[in-house]
This record gives C-alpha cells, sequence and structure tokens, in this order.
C-alpha cells in the first residue's frame, strides 16, 4: 500500500486516510477491513464490498445495513442466494418497495431474520409476511419485528405471546411505543425480564421509563443510559452528565442530537471516548461545528482506526444528506425567484 498522506488527519482527507487503513488490513485481516464498511455509504465502500464479496459474503451482506442505494440492491441480488440470512439482516430499516420484495423472496431461506426486520412497519406487505410467520410457528420472530408497530393487530399478537410466556420477546416488541396501554404492558413484565422491559424504552421518557432507569442507575448504567438515546429532558441530561466520567454509553445516548447540551457533553467527554463521540454525530450535517469537533478529534488521536472509521462514516452519511437536499432546496430557489417576478 502507498505511505497516508502527510500531516495530520483532518475532515478534508479522512476519506483517504480511511481507505488507505482498509486495504492495509485487507491483505492479513480481510474480515476486519470488510466489517469496518458496515454501513458506511459511497462508491469507495462499494468498491472494497464488490472485491471482497465473493471471499466474505456474509459481511459483505451485512455491511450493506440501511443503505437503500442502486450498488447495495445489486450487491443484495447477488449475494442473497448465497447468505440468505446476512441479506435479510443487512435490510435494517430499510422499508422501499424493493426491500419488500427481497424479504418475501428471502422468506423461505431466512424466516426469522426477515421477520425481525419488520420493525415500525405496518403496511400490508409487513402484515402477510407476519401472519405467515404465524402460521409457521415463528411467534418470537414475529414479536421482535413488532417494536414500533401499534395498531390493534400487533396487540392480539402480543396476547399470544404472553400467553405463551415469552416476556422477553413480549416486551422488546413495545419498543418505540409510549402510549399508556404500552406502560401498562410493561409494568406487567417487569416481574419477568426488567432489562428487556428497560431496552423497549429506548427514546421515551413515560412513568415506566422514568420509574426503571431511577431503580437501575447503580446496577446498570449501561443499559440505562442507551435506553436515553434521544430523550432531550433535564433528568436525562442530569443521567448522562453522571455517566459520563464512567462509561461510554453516555455519548451513545446522544447519537444524532444536534441540541447545546449535545455539543457541550461531546465536547467533554472527547478526550475520554473519542471513537464514541465522533460516532454520536452521524446524521448531523457536515457544518461548522460538526467539522471543528471532527477535526480536533482527528488531531488528538493520531490516526487511531476506530476515530478515522466513525469520522468518515459521519462525512459519507453527511455527503448523502446533502445530495438528497439538493432537489429540494433548489426546488424552493425556483419558486422563490418565480414568486418574485410574479410580484414585479
Amino acid at each position: 500500500p502507498t505511505p497516508p498522506p502527510p500531516g495530520v488527519a483532518s475532515v478534508d482527507d479522512v476519506e483517504e486516510r480511511f481507505f488507505h487503513a482498509v486495504d492495509g488490513l485487507e491483505a492479513r485481516e480481510p474480515q476486519l477491513a470488510a466489517w469496518l464498511l458496515n454501513g458506511i455509504p459511497g462508491l469507495p465502500a462499494h468498491q472494497r464490498r464488490v472485491a471482497y464479496a465473493e471471499r466474505l459474503p456474509g459481511l459483505v451482506a451485512r455491511s450493506l445495513t440501511g443503505l437503500d442505494d442502486d450498488t447495495a440492491w445489486t450487491l443484495r441480488d447477488v449475494l442473497s442466494a448465497s447468505v440468505p440470512v446476512d441479506v435479510a439482516e443487512g435490510l435494517g430499516f430499510v422499508t422501499s418497495p424493493r426491500s419488500h420484495a427481497l424479504r418475501q423472496r428471502l422468506y423461505a431461506q431466512a424466516p426469522e431474520a426477515v421477520l425481525e426486520g419488520l420493525k415500525r412497519q405496518d403496511s400490508p406487505e409487513a402484515w402477510a409476511l407476519r401472519e405467515r410467520g404465524m402460521k409457521d410457528g415463528h411467534l418470537g420472530a414475529v414479536l421482535l419485528g413488532l417494536a414500533g408497530v401499534d395498531g390493534e393487530e400487533s396487540w392480539v399478537v402480543r396476547e399470544a405471546g404472553m400467553q405463551r410466556k415469552l416476556y422477553s420477546e413480549v416486551a422488546r416488541s413495545l419498543g418505540g411505543l409510549a402510549t399508556e396501554r404500552a406502560d401498562a404492558l410493561r409494568e406487567a413484565l417487569i416481574p419477568h425480564d426488567r432489562l428487556a422491559v428497560l431496552k423497549s424504552t429506548t427514546g421515551l421518557e413515560t412513568p415506566v421509563a422514568v420509574g426503571l432507569r431511577e431503580q437501575l442507575e447503580k446496577g446498570a448504567l449501561k443499559l440505562v443510559l442507551r435506553s436515553l438515546t434521544g430523550v432531550d429532558t433535564p433528568r436525562a441530561w442530569a443521567m448522562r452528565e453522571r455517566g459520563a466520567a464512567l462509561t461510554k454509553e453516555a455519548l451513545d445516548s446522544v447519537d444524532g442530537m444536534d441540541t447545546p447540551r449535545a455539543w457541550k457533553l461531546r465536547a467533554s467527554a472527547a478526550r475520554r471516548w473519542p471513537a464514541t463521540v465522533v460516532s454520536s454525530m452521524r446524521g448531523l450535517p457536515l457544518v461548522a461545528e460538526t467539522r471543528a469537533l471532527l477535526d480536533r478529534i482527528l488531531d488528538e488521536q493520531a490516526g487511531k482506526l476506530p476515530v478515522l472509521r466513525n469520522a468518515y462514516a459521519v462525512v459519507a452519511q453527511a455527503r448523502v444528506l446533502e445530495q438528497a437536499q439538493r432537489p429540494a432546496r433548489a426546488l424552493a430557489e425556483t419558486l422563490s425567484v418565480d414568486a418574485g417576478r410574479q410580484e414585479a
């Protein structure tokens, strides 16, 4: 491999440095090289996936998690015959028509992976697969794929899970639901699996969530902090600030958050948990504040691979978001110009 660029790593050259590191690993640790591409969009990452696909089909399929571009779909189609479970798990939360069609094709070879991947999906296509899964005896997998779904059909399935004593699966099926009905079922499940109930409160600030966090903060701090992901309340920030000196999950819980307190926590923890702080910026636009903190951490960490990988993931995702927003901005500018002309 060619030597990395001289000087200090920054946002401007993070892509070159990251792929230099990946290519250097590929000969001696190909599995790690493929794993580092997980969820990273863009042509350079896809070029490596294509090169690794024959040797490491499962890792390549999983590395496509959440990607919805044409190359990702081509790779899934190619790999679906050899590693159907990995392809199903690598779909993540993609809900496009292509994903529905692929899940239908994969069901026969990977029913549980397909059913568990239906989280947050309340479409007729998703329910057709769930009904098939129920008939085939995959109730547990159906429950795990019900997170975020609140229709009456979903409650019938949860009742069936309670009758079968699938308490952990029922608890996890409540993920993302902040209703009184969901909290009532959580209360009933606490004696059976408190930690599964806690996980189901991720991103929520319901009475049950608050009570469980207070009970478990000392004994299960990491899980409590993870459950705070996205929660923007004084109580949540107090817990994060107490936990940030002890465990990186305090920073995991600010993933994608763009608030003053999130930026303050990132800045204060950047030396202690640099890779996690960088990861927490994924999904944010590459504005001055994001660039400044990325550049600071890349400078301080001197090319450490976890930091380099997470920094490039932030940059690559920001580029995808920017490209997706360009047509909308162009349309808005055109409409503004047209409106101005009409007024003139």
